[in-house]
């Protein structure tokens, strides 16, 4: 009779196989420097655009869900939540970006009055004095 294996085992299987897949591409075609940081993660050296220079980080976890696997973890669910917060918080800017331009409208036209009726008082004033 086989043992059955513990799922901690065969996520752990599973982990190694996938980091050991990152970090092999990641060596071959990213920088041949790159080397593990912990048992789940490597790094490897990055430039940017003014060539500094960086460390990319890259961590895999096998999620096993809420109360210890009691909630089983939902990647698709986590990727449409992800997706409807980051929609929401584009919504959010953009509507504030928009009364920011209201606002920059208002500002002008009351600093056109305020001008205006300036220069009204003055040729008032000059009306008055000649």
């Amino acid at each position: 009779m086989a043992t059955k294996t513990s799922p901690a085992k065969l996520r752990e299987a599973v982990r190694a196989s996938v980091i050991a897949s990152l970090f092999e591409y990641a060596k071959a075609s990213l920088d041949e420097s790159a080397d593990f940081v912990a048992d789940n993660a490597f790094m490897f050296p990055v430039v940017d655009a003014e060539n500094g220079e960086w460390y990319a980080k890259v961590t895999v976890s096998i999620p096993i869900g809420e109360n210890h696997g009691a909630v089983p973890y939902d990647g698709f669910a986590e990727a449409e939540a992800y997706h409807r917060e980051k929609e929401a918080k584009a919504e959010k800017a953009k509507a504030k970006a928009e009364a920011k331009e209201r606002k920059i409208e208002r500002d002008r036209l009351a600093r056109e009055a305020k001008a205006k009726a300036k220069a009204e008082r003055e040729a008032n004033a000059e009306k008055v004095e000649g």
